[in-house]
């Protein structure tokens, strides 16, 4: 009896030190403490991310794909000093120093970083809705269609267009061969400056509703009767499949 009570530990202190050997080979590999995506709208879309790593980190690329818009994806090699602890910064640009982003629009992301030592770390796909940072946004959504308004006192009409947009789609899309392949996004304001827009926001939208719809892009949705809201909601989808 007293040689197994002795014995039982030495088995067991030896299966641990086995277990343990093999993560104390383990060389320290590159960590990313921090990632964020912020709105600059209207001139974009600022990605920020802070890592650190065992050896210098010298290249840092943020990959990006515009859902809807494109099937291929770009990138942006990002700002930082190198070093064992980096922070970072790159601007996916709207507007007069880029491709025009409307708001609404899904950008898929994700980051890759290298270091001096030959290692790489690729980051997952992540989505980011970019919408004017100015508004607090809240939804209304039935899962592929999601429409975004900007404050209470129009609620019941984000409602309405969202149900305006369901019907639409149900009736018009069998029709004219047309299925979405990516959430339809609507962005309404409830005080929308025509005149401000054109001037400060670049985005050519005289009334209150902006209808994204991929490629597509801004549409003309006046906040009047539904009867308007389906035409141009129908026209939109025309043109997808002219597209």
């Amino acid at each position: 009896m007293k040689l197994l009570l002795l014995f039982i530990p030495l088995i067991v202190a030896t299966a641990t030190s086995l277990a343990a050997a093999p993560n104390q080979q383990n060389p320290p590999e590159i960590t990313v403490t921090e990632e964020r995506v912020e709105s600059i709208f209207p001139d974009g879309v600022r990605f920020h991310l802070a890592a650190t790593g065992p050896d210098e980190i010298d290249d840092i690329r943020v990959h990006f794909k515009l859902l809807g818009q494109t099937n291929q994806s770009a990138y942006r090699s990002m700002e930082f000093e190198p070093g064992t602890s980096i922070r970072g910064e790159a601007i996916l640009h709207s507007g007069s120093r880029g491709e025009h982003i409307p708001p609404g629009t899904r950008v898929e992301y994700s980051f890759e970083i290298r270091d001096t030592a030959g290692r790489s770390l690729r980051t997952d796909d992540q989505v980011y809705v970019y919408l004017d940072h100015n508004f607090d946004w809240k939804t209304k959504s039935d899962g592929s269609i999601t429409v975004y308004y900007n404050d209470e006192i129009i609620e019941d009409r984000a409602e309405s267009i969202l149900e305006t947009a369901t019907e639409t789609l149900e009736h018009m899309g069998p029709i004219l061969g047309v299925e979405l392949e990516h959430p339809l996004h609507i962005v309404a304001y409830s005080d929308f400056d025509p005149s401000e827009a054109r001037a400060a926001h670049d985005l050519q939208v005289p009334f209150a509703v902006a209808l994204h719809l991929g490629e597509v892009g801004l549409l003309k949705c006046p906040p009047g009767p539904t009867e308007s809201r389906r035409r141009s909601i129908a026209d939109a989808l025309r043109r997808l499949r002219d597209d």
